[in-house]
């Protein structure tokens, strides 16, 4: 075992150094700039993301993407060589891709990019509006761990950042990231909300009638989730509306609770997938979540992300406070739950929800939201422009 962490130390210490001051050289001629697109953990929501990115960049023929994985489960390899496949972008294995040099690192989360030669400019893109949750007391997305090496580097060459307030919240707690951070708005709330016109045709192709008061339950993932908390018991009385023909139910969580090592420990998808055959709608992690929130007349919600997302319909809102959920004041999420109904108690769901709805004004959730949007509409115009600005500086 000695010797096997010794060599992966020379290969880490020596090997990978070396190979990042040759293989430069041998890239310099060549006509196209060479794009790496690098996932993590997941298999849907982080290549979703860069999926998104990668679309408004295609039709630049000077560019040439390839797809890797920090992730060694097979299941996660498998469905990032698919992935890329479908897309006809060429996978690459994690170790070949430490060797190459790229023009770009293209990543949505953290724990990728600094396995690379530092000397590369990379991007960290949002895989979501920020919810704004801490860890250890700190924005996670902002630690200093994750976006620093251990010699004090900087990981990033630029992050962009969905939302103004969750930017002013880091930069006030870390001023080095305001040259750092870019806010760019949100390219899955522009699509959002670009659908609102579309909302009868699409209840009615996700067989919901005129009349039928939809209910989208949605969950973060975590011990202070809605779903690993008060979740089975919820549904339970959510499935007797169902027979009372009350309301309709949409269900959906996080894509941790269906796929990587989280998911074993906390199979919640497997168990909403047997909800189906009791009259609920499942959401799977890989379907495009925006129509079902767009069919919907009003949401049950943790400190998700995707509630913020639900949050810009201006739509009724009943918020679950999980005792133990740290999120930065101020945060999108920290002010839903400070400022919409929330639900007290389990046991009659249906009194909750009429509550919720009696309860709501447009007026005063427009007023609330605004802020969590930034740049509206201009997400992919903006995003296209930072990519560019960072190939410019590489190639400089």
């Amino acid at each position: 075992m000695l010797i096997k962490e010794k060599v992966k130390r020379f290969i880490r210490v020596v090997l990978f150094p070396l190979a990042w001051t040759i293989i430069p050289f041998a890239s310099r001629h060549r006509l196209q700039k060479h794009i790496l697109l690098a996932s993590n953990r997941d298999k849907s929501l982080m290549l979703s993301c860069l999926g998104e990115y990668y679309d408004l960049l295609k039709n630049d023929k000077n560019l040439s993407f390839s797809v890797t994985t920090v992730e060694k489960l097979p299941e996660i390899r498998t469905a990032t060589k698919h992935w890329g496949e479908e897309r006809k972008i060429q996978y690459i294995s994690f170790r070949r891709a430490r060797l190459m040099h790229w023009d770009v690192i293209i990543a949505a989360d953290h724990h990728v990019v600094e396995f690379f030669n530092p000397r590369l400019p990379a991007i960290l893109i949002s895989h979501g509006i920020s919810s704004g949750k801490l860890f250890e007391g700190e924005h996670y997305k902002y630690l200093p761990n994750n976006i620093q090496r251990q010699d004090g580097s900087i990981i990033y060459t630029r992050i962009l950042e969905s939302t103004q307030s969750i930017y002013d919240e880091a930069c006030h707690r870390f001023p080095l990231l305001r040259e750092l951070i870019t806010v760019v708005g949100n390219l899955r709330a522009d699509k959002l909300l670009s659908l609102k016109k579309n909302r009868l045709t699409i209840r009615q192709q996700l067989g919901f009638n005129e009349n039928d008061t939809v209910v989208l339950v949605m969950s973060t993932f975590g011990e202070f989730s809605l779903m690993e908390t008060i979740g089975k018991k919820l549904i339970d009385q959510c499935r007797q509306l169902i027979k009372d023909n009350s309301y309709k139910f949409i269900l959906t969580t996080h894509p941790h609770h269906w796929s990587g090592e989280y998911s074993k420990k906390k199979p919640y998808g497997k168990f909403l997938l047997q909800q189906e055959d009791k009259g609920f709608t499942v959401i799977r992690p890989d379907w495009d979540w925006a129509p079902y929130l767009i069919a919907s007349d009003m949401a049950i919600a943790d400190h998700t992300s995707l509630a913020i997302y639900f949050s810009l319909l201006q739509k009724p809102m009943l918020m679950v406070r999980v005792p133990g959920a740290a999120l930065a004041e101020g945060a999108p999420s920290h002010e839903l739950l400070a400022h919409l109904p929330c639900l007290r108690n389990t046991t009659d769901i249906k009194e909750e929800l009429q509550a919720a709805y009696s309860a709501f004004s447009k007026t005063k959730m427009v007023a609330l939201t605004k802020k969590f949007h930034s740049y509206p509409g201009q997400a992919a115009t903006r995003m296209q422009k930072q990519f560019y600005e960072v190939l410019s500086m590489a190639n400089g």
